[in-house]
């Protein structure tokens, strides 16, 4: 799938930074147009090489599709670099192999004490028809709404 594009990379390759800043920089460079990716800086702000809130948008539906994970389009808005962006990207999909490792020898676990008359719930991808639902702004205060659009 989409989804696991840079994960898959990612999983084989020692270099996992590098190649999503890598991949990154060539999506903001195909964004705002570049005639070189090299135009783009790793190390410079987004907004400040020109990036504005429908690229900030493409920017964090691509990096959705690409990793799973959906960086704030207020952080992306309020000075993340590339490098920032392949930082917090890097962590969170370390952070969810380690999640996933543990997951999977408890599931081990349990497996080996289930009798045979026993039936293990199994985690099922369910269709919700929620998928064109794209999250604008996401919040950690209770009282600040979610904003989002609903694409065709």
């Amino acid at each position: 799938s989409t989804s696991s594009r840079i994960n898959s990379t990612i999983n084989s390759n020692s270099n996992q930074k590098e190649i999503i800043i890598e991949r990154t920089q060539a999506a903001i460079s195909r964004l705002l147009g570049a005639a070189n990716v090299d135009r783009i800086l790793v190390d410079r702000s987004l907004v400040s090489q020109g990036m504005d809130s429908l690229a900030a948008l493409s920017l964090y539906n691509w990096l959705g599709q690409e990793t799973g994970i959906f960086i704030p389009l207020v952080d992306l808005l309020q000075g993340f670099s590339i490098g920032t962006i392949a930082t917090v990207i890097h962590k969170k999909l370390n952070e969810r192999h380690e999640t996933v490792s543990s997951t999977t020898k408890e599931q081990d676990l349990n497996i080996d004490a289930v009798n045979e008359n026993e039936i293990i719930p199994s985690d099922v991808s369910i269709y919700t028809g929620a998928e064109n639902i794209i999250c604008l702004q996401r919040t950690h205060a209770s009282d600040s709404p979610i904003r989002f659009c609903i694409a065709e």
